[in-house]
C-alpha cells in the first residue's frame, strides 16, 4: 500500500452512526485495524452532539420503509447498550396531542399505528389532565416504547469500547480524495494518506459530497436546515413529565414542535426550523455561498423551490424566532410566559432532495465497490445507530476475511 497508512477499515464520521459502525466492526471482527476519521477535533461535535435525547418511535417514520426496520432493531439494541454500559435513559414515553379540530389527524395516527404493530393508547381529555395536569388538549396518543438518552454519552461510551477493542480515533482530519484500485481504498486526507480493504463513509451532512467525490451516485443532495431550540427554567420543566409533542400537521415540511426532558433535569423546546445556506454553522461567507451555488446546480433544486420553498420559508419565518416557537409551546402550556424560557444551543440537519425534487423519506445507503456510504439517515438515526452499524458490518465482512 505503498507510503499509505495501512488500515483494515476506515470509518469517516466521528458521529453516532460512525462509532457504532467502528464498534460493531471490532465487536464482530477483533483482530481488524480500524481507524475513525474525524473533521474535528472532538467526537460528537456535529450532528450527533446536538440530537435532543429522543428515542424514537418508529411511528414517526414511513410504513414499510427500511428506516421503521432500523428504528425498532436500532431502539433495543441502544437500551440494551445503555444497561450494559450504565448510562441513564427513560423510556418516558411521547405524548402527541390534538386539539379539538385536530382530533381527525390523531386518528390517522393511531390507525397507522395499529397497522403498523406500534404499541399506542388513546387518552381522553380527562386522561391527560390526570397524567399532565398543566397541559391543554382535546385528547392524546401516548406512545410507550419511546424514551429519552444522552446520546453524547452514548458516544462517549462508544468511542470508549474502539479504543478498547483496538480502534482508533484521528480528528482534525478532513478528506479531500476517495479512490479505490487494487483491491483497496485509497484517502487523501489534511492528516496524511490511508489506505484499507473496505470504507465506511458516516459523514453526516457531508456523507454524499463523499459519495460523488469517489465515483457513487447517490441520487440526492443534502439541504441544509438549521434547528433552534429554547430551554425552560425550573418551574417550567416541572410541568413536563415525558416526550410531549402536538400533533404534526399533515403534509407539513417539518414535524411539530417537541418539548423532550433530558436524564439531566433539562427541558428542550424545539426545533424551529429554517432555511440554512451552508451545512457547516461555522462557515464564513465565501464557504456559504460556495455551498448554495454548488446546492442550485442540483436538478432537483429548482423543481424544489417552485414546489415547496415558499411554504418552507413562509414556516420557516414562523418557526425561527423565539417568540413563534414558544406560542407554538405554549399552545401545549399555557400558563408558561416568555420568562421561562432561555435560548438553547442550535444545530444543523439535513433533508435528502431527489432530482425530481421531491424529498426523500427513507435511510440511503450507497455501496460502491469497497465503499459504503450512508448518504442520508432521517430523524430517527440516533435510535437506530447500532441497527445500522450492525448492517453495514454484516455487507462488508466477505471483503475483510
Amino acid at each position: 500500500m505503498g507510503d499509505a497508512k495501512s488500515q483494515d477499515a476506515l470509518v469517516i464520521g466521528g458521529g453516532l452512526i460512525g462509532l457504532a459502525t467502528a464498534f460493531q466492526l471490532l465487536r464482530t471482527l477483533p483482530h481488524l485495524k480500524v481507524s475513525v476519521l474525524e473533521r474535528e477535533s472532538r467526537l460528537a461535535r456535529a450532528q450527533s452532539g446536538r440530537l435532543p435525547g429522543l428515542i424514537q418511535s418508529e411511528l414517526w417514520c414511513g410504513p414499510g420503509l427500511l428506516d421503521a426496520a432500523f428504528c425498532r432493531e436500532g431502539r433495543q439494541a441502544l437500551e440494551r447498550f445503555c444497561e450494559d454500559e450504565g448510562i441513564p435513559w427513560s423510556r418516558c414515553g411521547t405524548l402527541v396531542v390534538a386539539g379539538g379540530e385536530e382530533e381527525e389527524w390523531l386518528r390517522q395516527w393511531q390507525r397507522r399505528a395499529e397497522s403498523t404493530g406500534v404499541e399506542a393508547e388513546w387518552w381522553a381529555s380527562a386522561r391527560l389532565r390526570e397524567q399532565v395536569p398543566k397541559l391543554a388538549g382535546a385528547s392524546g396518543l401516548f406512545l410507550p416504547e419511546s424514551g429519552v438518552v444522552d446520546y453524547e454519552a452514548v458516544c462517549t461510551r462508544l468511542a470508549h469500547r474502539v479504543h478498547e477493542l483496538g480502534g482508533e480515533f484521528v480528528g482534525n482530519t478532513e478528506v479531500y480524495s476517495l479512490t479505490e484500485s487494487s483491491g483497496e481504498v485509497r484517502v487523501e486526507s489534511s492528516g496524511g494518506v490511508y489506505a484499507a480493504k473496505v470504507l465506511f463513509n458516516c459523514a453526516g451532512l457531508q456523507a454524499d459530497e463523499l459519495a460523488r467525490m469517489a465515483g457513487a451516485s447517490p441520487e440526492l443532495w443534502l439541504v441544509p436546515f438549521r434547528a433552534g431550540f429554547q430551554e425552560l427554567d425550573a418551574e417550567g420543566r416541572r410541568w413536563v413529565n415525558r416526550v410531549i409533542c402536538r400533533v404534526p400537521r399533515p403534509g407539513a415540511l417539518f414535524g411539530s414542535v417537541r418539548l423532550i426532558p433530558s436524564m439531566d433535569g433539562r427541558v428542550e423546546c424545539g426545533p424551529s426550523v429554517s432555511p440554512a445556506i451552508s451545512r457547516d454553522l461555522r462557515a464564513g461567507w465565501l464557504r456559504a455561498w460556495g455551498d448554495l451555488a454548488s446546492q442550485m446546480k442540483f436538478p432537483g433544486f429548482v423543481p424544489m423551490l417552485k414546489r415547496d420553498w415558499p411554504s418552507a420559508l413562509r414556516e420557516g419565518w414562523r418557526r425561527c424566532r423565539g417568540g413563534n416557537l414558544i406560542d407554538e409551546v405554549r399552545l401545549l402550556f399555557p400558563e408558561l410566559e416568555a420568562w421561562h424560557f432561555d435560548e438553547a444551543p442550535s444545530g444543523l440537519f439535513g433533508r435528502a432532495l431527489r432530482a425530481d425534487g421531491t424529498f426523500e423519506q427513507d435511510l440511503r445507503i450507497v455501496r460502491h465497490g469497497r465503499m459504503q456510504h450512508v448518504c442520508f439517515v432521517p430523524e430517527a438515526g440516533g435510535t437506530a445507530a447500532l441497527a445500522i452499524g450492525r448492517t453495514l458490518v454484516s455487507q462488508a465482512v466477505s471483503q475483510l476475511i
